[in-house]
């Protein structure tokens, strides 16, 4: 993932993630990132991002926690 903010920019790896869990995994990383924006810096949101849509690929379906 790689969020640009004017002269910044962060950059989180997905790791670890099957064809399957293919489907919702945009709408997972924007909720996580939008999600993490609200709480916490640009940096931390884009690991968060990048950690929950890693973990939302190991199965089919939406996001389960």
């Amino acid at each position: 993932m790689c969020v640009c903010a004017g002269r910044e920019l962060h950059e989180s790896a997905f790791t670890g993630f099957t064809v399957e869990g293919r489907t919702g995994r945009g709408d997972t990383c924007t909720e996580a990132f939008l999600v993490g924006i609200r709480r916490m810096g640009l940096r931390e949101a884009t690991a968060l991002a990048a950690e929950v849509t890693s973990k939302k690929m190991q199965y089919r379906g939406a996001y389960r926690g």
